[in-house]
């Protein structure tokens, strides 16, 4: 049996300068790091720029009377072990709110409900929906 090994090569400290078609069927991506500027190819690129690009996240309006002691927000700190035992109401759709419930879940909590304001959780095609 053949393994194959992928390396993945990690760059912090980037600046994506330019995405545009390239030869080949190739994206080209143009980054700047230390001020130098250099061209990746790659046949994919994923831009995975987390909630922060997009906004801040939002308590709904009907639940911002709620205290600070039975409500928390993604972008803060969670207490995941004071929730052992309790259950656990998760609002969203996306990756935070599955890995939250998750840790919620591992943490110890006696129920986690994933509540979505969509009509259809987009994954749901992912996990047999």
């Amino acid at each position: 049996m053949v393994q194959a090994r992928h390396r993945l090569a990690v760059r912090n400290g980037c600046e994506l300068l330019d995405i545009a078609p390239a030869a080949g069927g190739l994206l080209a991506a143009t980054v700047k790091r230390a001020g130098v500027v250099d061209t990746i190819f790659a046949r994919k690129i994923v831009l995975a720029t987390g909630q922060e690009a997009v906004g801040d996240w939002t308590i709904p309006e009907p639940l911002r009377h709620l205290s600070a002691t039975i409500l928390a927000r993604a972008s803060e700190h969670i207490d995941f072990e004071a929730l052992r035992g309790k259950k656990v109401a998760v609002i969203g759709a996306g990756a935070t709110a599955f890995d939250n419930a998750a840790t919620a879940l591992e943490a110890g909590a006696a129920e986690v409900h994933l509540l979505c304001r969509r009509p259809e959780v987009q994954v749901s095609s992912l996990i047999g929906g």
